[in-house]
């Protein structure tokens, strides 16, 4: 049995120019369809604090709110009458449909708006 080296050259060619192609591919520097369709912010929330205090966002933008603490948490804008409620370990997003204007945000679980977990909101 001989072998072919001038197409065994060609098949190797072929497999390094396919495998580049699909790495490339992977690698690409595309971005992420939701990120790139929507504006927001995230705020993180740990026992009795959120990450931020003071926003500032558009109306229509994404609220994403992630629990890093180990009790449940939530966002409530009671003058637009909107919560978004999380579990320790998750995160929860909304949209915010909110006139522009100033609001107060905070944290509804008894004991924790107390404890400080309170900030504002401004929607251009």
């Amino acid at each position: 049995m001989s072998i072919d080296h001038h197409a065994a050259a060609r098949l190797g060619a072929a497999l390094l120019l396919v495998s580049a192609v699909f790495l490339g591919a992977a690698c690409g520097g595309s971005e992420d369809p939701e990120s790139a369709s929507s504006a927001g912010t995230k705020v993180t929330t740990t026992e009795f604090e959120f990450s931020e205090e003071v926003l500032t966002l558009a109306s229509g933008d994404t609220l994403e709110l992630v629990n890093d603490g180990t009790v449940e948490h939530d966002i409530t804008i009671e003058e637009a009458d909107m919560m978004v409620h999380v579990a320790p370990g998750e995160t929860a997003s909304a949209t915010l449909n909110i006139e522009p204007g100033d609001y107060i945000f905070y944290c509804s679980i008894p004991g924790h708006r107390e404890a400080g977990m309170e900030g504002t909101l401004t929607i251009e």
